[in-house]
């Protein structure tokens, strides 16, 4: 931790010789107009220093109202400057929500990541809404019960990673399908009027994506209210 209170890398880290991944964070109401969280969610400053992590490769089936990432939740945090490379294979039973680098965020930044390697779902066994993204599965901007947080950005983003995800028993379509985005799966605020957004900005997907689902994007899969593109370019297939 440096002077600013920042978590800071100052080396490459490998995680390939981990395999039993265990989260410590429940999404406890995540509907698709708001979201809460059980546990304890990321709220620091988390700078790679442009440093790599790779072997990231989980193999995890989520309960209903699960989160799951390198970052399963985080909330008021930031994460930036940081390359993540690995294998995610992730199934669910209920509605979840899954990113290769963060899991669920709540106001908060993604900024200057770079995702690489693969992707793989089987996808769900209800039809409740399993969101997939290559940076983020679920973001949420706004007030969560009676505070005002602000705003949650994405920016300068790069995801190169291959895709393949089929929604399962879940052949819905609208928001309780199964998704995927090369950089978020769903993304919303609390209504239309709320002045705070959810903004993807110079982002791009370089990664190919091969899916059976109701929705999926090279970007976001669901941008429901208030979510602003900005400068976004997909290039996969």
């Amino acid at each position: 931790m440096n002077d600013n209170g920042e978590v800071t890398l100052s080396n490459d880290i490998d995680l390939s010789e981990f395999t039993d991944w265990q989260q410590f964070v429940t999404a406890t109401t995540n509907g698709n107009n708001g979201s809460k969280i059980d546990g304890n969610a990321f709220s620091g400053v988390f700078n790679g220093n442009g440093y790599k992590i790779t072997g990231f490769n989980p193999t995890v089936h989520l309960a209903a109202n699960q989160t799951f990432g390198l970052f399963s939740a985080v909330k008021e945090g930031v994460v930036k400057n940081v390359v993540l490379e690995g294998n995610m294979n992730v199934t669910a039973e209920g509605q979840a929500d899954a990113g290769m680098l963060v899991g669920t965020a709540f106001n908060s930044t993604v900024q200057n990541v770079t995702v690489n390697g693969k992707i793989t779902s089987a996808g769900t066994t209800v039809a409740k809404r399993f969101s997939i993204g290559g940076v983020c599965g679920y973001a949420y901007a706004g007030v969560i019960g009676e505070t005002d947080f602000g705003t949650t950005l994405f920016e300068d983003c790069v995801v190169n990673a291959e895709v393949d995800f089929v929604g399962g028993s879940n052949t819905a379509n609208g928001a309780t399908c199964a998704m995927y985005g090369g950089i978020c799966g769903f993304a919303t605020t609390p209504n239309a009027a709320n002045p705070h957004k959810v903004t993807i900005r110079n982002c791009v997907n370089n990664g190919d994506m091969n899916v059976k689902l109701g929705r999926c994007s090279g970007i976001i899969a669901t941008a429901n209210t208030g979510v602003i593109l900005e400068d976004v370019t997909n290039n996969g297939d």
